[in-house]
């Protein structure tokens, strides 16, 4: 909706944080990762409520399409079933849940059952297949998008976890009128960035390819 130059204005009113800008080049990395053979990761945006976590959210979720709830951005109070089939749905885009601080204790083992499976690129074993009990299980490449006013590693304490979740503490913009600014912005303006992203990896040659590797693993 709207056009490239509309959004640009919306990163602009953050030009000079960075909380947001690594929100978006996470964003960005999704399609990437396959191309890279580069494990899934995750970003946990951390703070208290109305900090400013959640315009972050919607800001780097706006660089692929809608960033209303319910559309790119989906909540951590979904079944684990659900968000599970959505991470398979959407395998090479970036997956944004919102507010993890609405998971109550009682489902916090579950909710890191789920983040286990985020991160390690697999689900659980689904069904069968006649009498030969052959199962189904879906994988991915995936980056996580989250917000959380605790942190969202300590509902699973498998080091896999804490090693590819990067929490990123007061990362709100810096008032509330940029936050309204943003929010006005991608509510006509979303959706520009991903398909120039895909469109110059489409168009990579062999020898681009194999450079952005060399310097990825240089990287590493």
């Amino acid at each position: 909706r709207g056009t490239w130059e509309g959004w640009l204005r919306a990163p602009a009113i953050v030009k000079a944080q960075p909380a947001p800008w690594v929100a978006i080049y996470a964003a960005c990395a999704a399609p990437m990762l396959r191309l890279l053979g580069a494990p899934s990761f995750g970003i946990d945006l951390t703070g208290q409520s109305g900090s400013g976590k959640s315009t972050v959210l919607e800001l780097a979720s706006s660089a692929v399409g809608d960033p209303r709830k319910g559309q790119i951005i989906a909540g951590w109070d979904g079944t684990l079933a659900g968000t599970e089939s959505g991470v398979a749905t959407r395998c090479d885009m970036v997956l944004c849940l919102d507010e993890g601080q609405l998971v109550p204790d009682s489902r916090q083992a579950e909710a890191g059952a789920l983040l286990f499976a985020i991160v390690s690129g697999a689900g659980r074993a689904k069904g069968g297949l006649g009498r030969m009990g052959l199962q189904h299980v879906d994988s991915w490449r995936t980056v996580l998008l989250s917000t959380s006013e605790q942190g969202i590693t300590s509902w699973n304490p498998h080091d896999g976890v804490r090693r590819r979740i990067i929490e990123l503490r007061a990362v709100g913009v810096a008032t509330a009128s940029d936050s309204t600014g943003i929010r006005e912005v991608i509510a006509d303006h979303y959706g520009h960035l991903y398909p120039r992203l895909l469109q110059a990896l489409v168009e990579m040659t062999a020898e681009e390819r194999e450079e952005l590797r060399a310097s990825y693993r240089a990287r590493r």
